[in-house]
């Protein structure tokens, strides 16, 4: 890691970095790729706030840039901008009503209440 505290380095350089290590680890221990094979092929994770277009459009942008496959997949529900590079699978989603501009609604719902 770099000498600087973590809060003055930028979150996307101590990931990179992170991510750099990971490879290395990989690379090295090749029994070990096959224990994150499912977390490392299937990341996901949603736009929630700002342009969300923009943001997905960003995202492809980046990724296209970086050497990804990239497949923009629209549902009813959602849209969806899955980025494959080799083995390593990202996938940002947004919801259609958000897309739309749409507050999230509340739901009513019966906690999950365990007693031990």
């Amino acid at each position: 890691m770099t000498d600087k505290p973590e809060s003055e380095t930028p979150l996307h350089v101590r990931q990179a970095e992170g991510l750099r290590q990971l490879a290395d680890l990989i690379e090295h221990d090749p029994g070990f790729a096959r224990q994150v094979q499912f977390s490392l092929g299937h990341m996901y994770n949603y736009a929630i706030s700002g342009d969300l277009r923009a943001d997905l459009l960003s995202f492809r942008a980046s990724a296209l840039n970086a050497g990804a496959e990239v497949v923009i997949e629209n549902r009813p529900t959602e849209c969806e901008v899955r980025a494959t590079f080799s083995a390593i699978e990202v996938t940002r989603s947004a919801t259609a009503s958000r897309m739309a501009g749409q507050q999230p609604s509340a739901v009513d719902y019966e906690p999950l209440v365990v007693e031990d």
